[in-house]
Order: structure tokens, then C-alpha cells, then sequence
């Protein structure tokens, strides 16, 4: 084990840090900024890693995110879909399978665009509840990669995330009913004359 691969693995854990701070944001812009960091740091590792495609993806990422931060203080959040967020979702997902090309060596090595795309296309969620769905398959493609390109804290790192991601789905999932059952209590309430 060389200084190279102890470093990868510093900056794998500082940016598994970031990604599982994003998991449990309740806002978008939170989610989004934590990302950033994620991305940054993850892309110093699979550099140091020679891990091509994860780098490649991490500059399609950070494209998406710095696009997406861009967006949202332009013109706030929209609840409904956009014809702009179609494309713009649609330009990110041919930035993901053009940056793949030159990096394809076999098909483990096409796990982090499978991450990728799976995470992009939960940042383009209108509900957390669908960006916390989302990330579960992303994470599952994440950890295989990690598994080919044998990132040690990659590997453990992101079985926490996945874990996390699991959590923060549920918990949200709770939440939605326990306000659902709220609302449908006052309306009962008022129909009985209460």
C-alpha cells in the first residue's frame, strides 16, 4: 500500500462524508451544495486511483451541480416540471454516456455512469422522498464500481451511504403518512361538527 492509495482513500472518506450529509438535507439547495463537495473530493480519489469513468463522471457531476445551484437562483424552484429541466436532464444524461465512451474498459467499469445517472436523475426531483428513492439504486451501482476499482473505504463508505439512504427514504416515507393521517383527522373532525 502505497502513500498514493492512502491519500484516495482520505479523500474517499471526507467525500462519503458529503454524500451521506446530502442524504439527510430536507432541502434542495443543501443537498445540492453537499454534493458539490462530494463530487470535488471524489474526483481527487479516483484520479489518484486511475480510476477513469468515476473521474469522468465526477466532471459531469459537477457540471450538473454547479447547472443545477445556477437554475435554482435564477429561477427558483419549480414545483412542476419545466420544458428546461427536460432538456436540461436530457443534455446531462448525453454528457454522462459521452464521457463514458473513452472510459469504458468492460462492463463493471460503466457502474459509475449507472451511478450517475441514477443520481442526476434524482437531483431532477420535484420531492426529497423521490431524490431518497432514487439514491438507492445509484448507491448500488456506486459500490460495485468500488468494488472493481477495490476502493477499501470506497467500499465500506458506501454500504454506510446505502444504509443511510435506505434511512433517510423511510423516515421520509413515515413522515408522509403521519401527515396524511394528521390531515385526514382534521377532516373528519370538521365533517362531525367538531
Amino acid at each position: 500500500m502505497d502513500n498514493t492509495y492512502i491519500w484516495a482513500e482520505i479523500f474517499t472518506i471526507a467525500s462519503y462524508l458529503c454524500l451521506a450529509l446530502s442524504y439527510l438535507a430536507k432541502r434542495r439547495r443543501y443537498i445540492v451544495l453537499w454534493s458539490v463537495g462530494m463530487v470535488v473530493l471524489n474526483g481527487v480519489a479516483f484520479a489518484l486511483l486511475q480510476a477513469w469513468t468515476g473521474l469522468a463522471m465526477c466532471g459531469v457531476a459537477l457540471a450538473r451541480n454547479i447547472y443545477i445551484m445556477w437554475d435554482v437562483e435564477k429561477h427558483g424552484k419549480a414545483r412542476k416540471w419545466r420544458l428546461r429541466d427536460f432538456l436540461s436532464l436530457m443534455i446531462f444524461m448525453t454528457l454522462i454516456i459521452i464521457a463514458t465512451i473513452p472510459t469504458y474498459t468492460e462492463p463493471l467499469s460503466a457502474m459509475s455512469a449507472l451511478a450517475t445517472i441514477c443520481y442526476t436523475l434524482s437531483l431532477w426531483q420535484k420531492k426529497t422522498a423521490h431524490y431518497k428513492l432514487l439514491g438507492i439504486p445509484s448507491s448500488v451501482a456506486e459500490l460495485t464500481y468500488h468494488v472493481f476499482i477495490w476502493n477499501l473505504a470506497g467500499i465500506i463508505l458506501e454500504g454506510v451511504v446505502l444504509t443511510v439512504s435506505v434511512v433517510g427514504f423511510v423516515l421520509d416515507v413515515r413522515r408522509h403518512q403521519k401527515n396524511k393521517k394528521s390531515l385526514n383527522k382534521g377532516k373528519k373532525g370538521k365533517r362531525h361538527g367538531r
